[in-house]
């Protein structure tokens, strides 16, 4: 009697641990071999598609982000913001002939657009796909490379483990157990305006200056594979972001800056988000395709 309880309720102990584990797709694995065939007549095709929209930088406060002397109508607070057309150039001596009301009435001071994009690359083969070498490189002739100048997707890394202690990945080692794959995403937000720039020639006289910024998100998104996949098919988590200081302003007392810096995933797999006013996707997508 005590071997016939003992039986069944090992079985059940069994089947509950396999349930389990099917609903856990994706790791931790080892690293797998590419699969075949690669080539015709049934070629492997993997492809990943990024898009943005929305894409604004921050400002380090709400004064004016360009322009020469102080005056009261271009001074602000320190404090994230988001990024303005705010400008007014002006040279000190401009103030003997210029009246300052009539300067505060020439500040430019509007919102500033937004960029958006998508980037697409597909390819099929085996191994570190980096999209800035292609198309145009011999060796990486089947990869289909569709950049734009707000998102761009640098490379696809297979075979990777993280290092959690310095945020990063390593080469796979043979003993590797919990193997992923780790796609690098650029955002870039650029913008230019002109904006008057008064100077004193004898009369208060202005000419146009150009104000150009460009600053830009490095992201990393990273999955586990599952048995039998090379690259980790499926949804990517943000892991890690380098994202932009603010563009500096004018303060009331000093210029306000805003220091960039890099957020982390402490298992590499949970996402994360910079404090930016905009944030990149925590979620992207590496699809088989055949």
């Amino acid at each position: 009697m005590d071997r016939l309880l003992v039986v069944p309720e090992e079985r059940e102990v069994s089947r509950r641990r396999c349930c389990c584990a099917g609903e856990e797709p994706g790791g931790p694995y080892p690293c797998q071999p590419c699969p075949q065939p690669l080539f015709p007549p049934n070629p492997t095709r993997w492809r990943v598609s990024v898009t943005a929209d929305g894409i604004i930088c921050d400002s380090a406060g709400n004064g004016a982000v360009a322009g020469g002397t102080v005056i009261d109508c271009k001074r602000g607070g320190c404090g994230r913001q988001t990024y303005r057309r705010k400008a007014l150039g002006l040279d000190g001596s401009a103030l003997g002939v210029c009246d300052e009301a009539d300067l505060c009435d020439a500040l430019i001071d509007d919102p500033a657009t937004t960029d958006s994009g998508t980037a697409t690359i597909e390819w099929t083969f085996c191994g570190a796909v980096i999209a800035n070498d292609c198309p145009g490189n011999s060796g990486c002739p089947d990869v289909t490379n569709i950049q734009s100048p707000a998102v761009a997707i640098n490379f696809v890394t297979a075979g990777v483990e993280w290092d959690a202690a310095n945020c990063t990945w390593n080469t796979a080692t043979g003993s590797t157990t919990d193997c992923r794959t780790v796609i690098e995403v650029e955002y870039t937000y650029t913008d230019s305006f002109d904006y008057p720039y008064y100077t004193d020639n004898g009369f208060c006289d202005s000419y146009s200056v150009t104000f150009t910024v460009t600053r830009t998100w490095i992201c990393y998104y990273a999955r586990r594979v599952a048995p039998g996949q090379y690259y980790a098919e499926g949804q990517y988590a943000l892991v890690r972001c380098t994202y932009p200081g603010g563009v500096s302003t004018v303060g009331a007392s000093a210029t306000c800056t805003l220091a960039g810096g890099t957020v982390c995933s402490a298992d590499g797999l949970t996402p994360v988000a910079p404090p930016t006013t905009w944030t990149p996707p925590q979620y992207i997508t590496l699809q088989r395709l055949g």
